[in-house]
């Protein structure tokens, strides 16, 4: 209900909200256009790239259940930019979301006598962040990626003195908002401090603005991922990938290994694996005062059923096996909107549900292909940015419980579904009149020349 009212809130605001927003917004994108160079329709992406980043350890708490605070910061964002004219509903995206919330309510009826409405909801309002569209020019969108490296840069450099001042402080608070903001406001269940090994008194980095330091480490991945694959290489790159490494967390580098599988496969580019050497080899005398064993190490937690690294990859297999496989209904059908927790409980081994296992487990292969279609196909197939993708895709599916994340769907919508490509009607319909105007000097129809930044070098190898 809580959800409801405020997206009421912000559909049937009065005529004096709008002008009072339009105002608000107005000041905000004078702010913003000062520091990263945007128009006003990119403001709103720009603030939720901040939601998206900065957010992470906030929630607000109502009973038992706790709501991510991104998700009504970036509905007020979004919504208020549709009311003043910058942004617009997709008519396509928001009947496929209508589709897709009919068909898993539907499933869930079918599956659950009891089912968890709140999970349900959650999971509708989530997604309907993708409804949401902004037209720009391909220039504007490699500014949008630029605008984020700069805020990652900002939270890599936060990450590494944290990480450095921790030998003048040595307490664990140090890595904890815990006393310094309302407990309110905090999540709760979250791994925030978490020290190398057991009983080791040097701590994980987390930048103070992730809940985690798995958090940390994969944005880092993915801000390695952008230069690799999108933008260059740049001396901000080793920044990103010094902050990862002292994150001590294997799923932003996995993040990282196949956005350099990728840079070779899409690129071909050596100057990746020259750089790559080099960094590892100025890394070697430092091995024991970076703790790097603290790393390899974990590769023997595949082993154990207790450990982080079984439950976060083998686990959920497990669990599929048991309880889906076996039974056709539940295969198909699932066991309904939120019963995964219930799941998880009854397990005799550390469990996890990464969102292809939640979205299987829920609402069965019918459910997960539309739920999962509905978010990754767009940035898959026709996607500006479609080897950028598939990390994207990898983090979504695999490195974490993100199906309800709205951080973590609102940077994929941001990056890949959110700007919408050729946006300017005017130039649109000038276009279609004279098909050869605009067309990139040196470049084919409709593909830009070599020399356009950040774009000729995003897309599948050509046959």
């Amino acid at each position: 209900m809580h959800f409801q009212s405020s997206n009421g809130i912000v559909l049937f605001a009065s005529a004096k909200s709008k002008n009072a927003l339009s105002a608000g917004f107005g000041n905000m994108n004078r702010i913003t256009s000062n520091v990263t160079g945007g128009g006003k329709k990119m403001m709103p992406l720009h603030l939720c790239v901040i939601i998206c980043t900065v957010t992470n350890p906030f929630a607000l708490r109502f009973g038992n259940s706790e709501l991510a605070i991104a998700l009504p910061l970036a509905l007020l964002v979004l919504g208020g930019s549709v009311l003043i004219g910058n942004a617009r509903i997709d008519a396509a995206r928001l009947t496929a979301w209508a589709l897709v919330v009919a068909l898993i309510a539907l499933l869930t009826a079918f599956a659950s006598h009891n089912p968890t409405l709140t999970s349900l909801g959650l999971l509708s309002v989530t997604y309907f962040l993708l409804t949401f569209s902004i037209p720009c020019t391909p220039e504007e969108r490699t500014g949008l990626l630029e605008f984020i490296q700069k805020t990652l840069l900002v939270i890599a450099v936060v990450g590494i003195c944290q990480f450095i001042l921790q030998f003048a402080f040595r307490t664990p608070a140090f890595f904890s908002l815990h006393g310094f903001v309302p407990e309110a406001l905090l999540k709760t269940g979250v791994n925030t401090v978490i020290p190398l090994s057991y009983g080791a008194s040097i701590f994980k980095s987390n930048a103070w603005v992730f809940a985690e330091p798995s958090g940390l480490s994969q944005a880092m991945g993915l801000a390695i991922a952008v230069d690799l694959l999108v933008l260059g290489i740049r001396r901000r790159t080793a920044v990103f990938g010094l902050c990862q490494l002292l994150t001590y967390s294997g799923t932003g580098m996995i993040m990282t290994v196949c956005a350099l599988l990728l840079a070779f496969w899409v690129k071909g580019n050596w100057r990746v694996l020259a750089a790559l050497a080099i960094g590892a080899c100025l890394l070697l005398p430092f091995t024991d005062a970076l703790n790097i064993g603290a790393i390899t190490r974990r590769l023997n937690e595949f082993n154990t059923t207790e450990s982080s690294a079984f439950a976060r990859f083998i686990s959920p297999m497990w669990i599929v096996s048991e309880y889906s496989l076996p039974h056709p209904d539940r295969f198909l059908i699932g066991y309904g909107a939120g019963s995964v927790s219930d799941i998880l409980a009854k397990l005799h081994y550390e469990g996890f549900d990464p969102t292809w296992a939640k979205a299987f487990l829920e609402y069965g292969l019918i459910g997960s292909v539309a739920i999962l279609g509905y978010t990754l196909f767009p940035i898959l197939v026709g996607g500006r940015f479609p080897a950028l993708g598939v990390v994207h895709t990898v983090q979504f599916l695999f490195l974490g419980g993100f199906l309800l994340s709205p951080q973590t769907v609102l940077m994929i919508g941001v990056i890949h579904i959110l700007p919408r490509r050729n946006g300017d009607p005017a130039a649109q319909r000038e276009k279609k009149r004279h098909p050869s105007r605009g067309r990139p000097a040196g470049g084919v129809a409709g593909r830009p020349a070599a020399s356009a930044v950040g774009e000729m070098t995003t897309g599948w190898p050509e046959a």
